[in-house]
């Protein structure tokens, strides 16, 4: 039972507002609703936080709607804990959600060795495939 009531005061202390930390207000917010469902939407506020959103069908003329694509373009900017700006702009489609930002990590280049490899079973593949 102490344990319990040590974890709720821990929990109501980390869930107190911070005295040092600036009141954050909105200093913009719009969004569009279109008949043809697409929209739009955006908001700003004090700290320099900026998130935005667009979306709308890809292909509206698909008369089945379980096939109709929903095409999503949006992006946001803040000021990191570290002092970091973060600008993040990403898609997101069929071909699932694809962040662009200079904070993400890149994969390492592929090796030579491997390329090579690729090289070599992908000639190998084709002329089986050639053989029938």
């Amino acid at each position: 039972m102490k344990f319990l009531v040590l974890v709720a005061f821990i929990g109501l202390a980390a869930a107190a507002p911070r005295p040092d930390a600036p009141e954050v207000t909105i200093v913009r917010s719009s969004h569009d609703i279109n008949d043809d469902g697409s929209f739009s939407w955006v908001s700003e506020t004090s700290d320099g936080t900026l998130v935005s959103q667009s979306g709308r069908i890809k292909n509206p003329e698909e008369p089945d709607q379980e096939k109709r694509i929903l095409l999503l373009e949006g992006e946001f900017k803040y000021v990191a804990d570290n002092g970091d700006n973060i600008n993040l702009k990403y898609t997101a489609d069929e071909n699932g959600f694809q962040p662009i930002g200079e904070h993400l990590p890149t994969a390492p280049p592929t090796p030579d060795h491997v390329l090579k490899t690729l090289e070599i079973l992908n000639a190998n593949a084709a002329a089986q495939t050639a053989r029938g």
